[in-house]
């Protein structure tokens, strides 16, 4: 038996956990937490799982083969049992930490 922490990203929360429970649930993988959070760039899933080891491959391939998930990554569990910051979580930025781009030079326009 092995502990792995899956994170999906997907573009709408309705049903993510269902349609990824099936998927555990087919290869006899048993879960033991999970986190649904929105993110501005759709809906981060995190999940410890529990299952057979020789299935760890098959749960990444049909996890990342499934319509719904735009990009998924799959571990081992964090030893201490907490829940690593999500990969795909996108970082908060304030204004003051904004810096807009340099202004584009326009060419002097030729004397008529």
């Amino acid at each position: 038996m092995v502990e792995l922490e899956v994170q999906v990203l997907a573009l709408e929360r309705e049903g993510l956990l269902m349609d990824v429970g099936r998927i555990l649930a087919s290869l006899g993988f048993a879960l033991q937490r999970q986190r649904l959070v929105p993110d501005p760039h759709g809906t981060l899933l995190t999940l410890i799982v529990r299952g057979p080891s020789r299935r760890r491959r098959d749960l990444d391939k049909a996890i990342s083969a499934h319509g719904r998930v735009v990009s998924s990554q799959v571990e081992a569990a964090a030893a201490d049992g907490g829940m690593r910051p999500h990969f795909a979580a996108t970082r908060p930025v304030s204004a003051a930490d904004y810096v807009p781009p340099p202004a584009v030079a326009v060419p002097a326009a030729a004397p008529v």
